[in-house]
């Protein structure tokens, strides 16, 4: 084992001290804080990698959105939404569009470009599962 002499950090250096050579370094108070605040910084960037993460990975493991049961699509100039010869409905099943109407479970409702312009009057409340509206020329009235 050898025996070395050393001094404190600031102190001279003195032979009457001899001591084994090991060197223990402290850090200052004021430095410390930003050593601290780095380590801080570098965990909340951490944790939020990690939160995204999850969340991210999370939208692919969403479960699919389902498409409606019938798409109803207008099929006539002018005419009142609550009358089924105003459909063409695929599958051919239930009536007008609305949620339960006829024993389908779901609709999707479109109203496409039919020529000039034309009026839907939609005359009650229907629920429906997405309303996609094709045309400029196409007014949708709702009197109910």
């Amino acid at each position: 084992m050898s025996i070395h002499s050393s001094s404190k950090i600031g102190q001279p250096h003195s032979a009457a001290t001899p001591q084994i050579f090991a060197h223990r370094r402290t850090i200052p108070g004021s430095a410390r804080a930003p050593l601290a605040e780095s380590f801080a910084r570098l965990r909340r960037r951490a944790a939020s990698a990690l939160f995204a993460g999850m969340v991210g990975w999370g939208a692919f493991a969403a479960p699919p959105l389902l498409a409606a049961d019938v798409v109803s699509t207008w099929n006539t100039g002018s005419g009142n939404w609550g009358v089924n010869a105003n459909w063409t409905n695929v599958p051919a099943l239930g009536g007008f569009p609305n949620n339960g109407n006829g024993g389908v479970g779901t609709y999707d409702a479109v109203i496409n470009a039919l020529g000039g312009p034309y009026t839907v009057t939609l005359s009650t409340s229907v629920t429906v599962e997405d309303l996609i509206l094709n045309s400029a020329s196409a007014t949708l009235t709702h009197t109910g």
